[in-house]
């Protein structure tokens, strides 16, 4: 009867091992994924392209990115497209 219980106790061990094994790879993986997926939100956002579905929130959203920053070096013709320009008294993008 013992040596039932020293195989069980042994299969037990093993199999403890294994899912802890397995355990620690689904972590390392799922870790990966998730900077996959945080590599992809940063990229599929693009750089200086502004959000929204009407021309109002992508204006909108790219004097925020203007001024938050965001964009370093407008194109003067992005800028006259959205009909923004600097304020040099203010320090800011502003409409015109």
């Amino acid at each position: 009867m013992s040596s039932d219980g020293e195989t069980l106790e042994s299969k037990i061990e093993a199999m403890t091992k294994k899912i802890n094994a397995m355990s620690k790879q689904v972590k390392q993986i799922l870790e990966k994924l998730n900077e996959k997926v945080e590599i992809a939100e940063t990229v599929g956002k693009g750089r200086g392209k502004p959000s929204g579905n009407t021309f109002e929130e992508k204006q909108q959203s790219y004097m925020e990115m203007l001024n938050n920053k965001r964009i370093k070096e407008p194109k003067p013709e992005t800028l006259q497209y959205y009909k923004i320009q600097f304020d040099k008294e203010s320090g800011n993008y502003v409409y015109f």
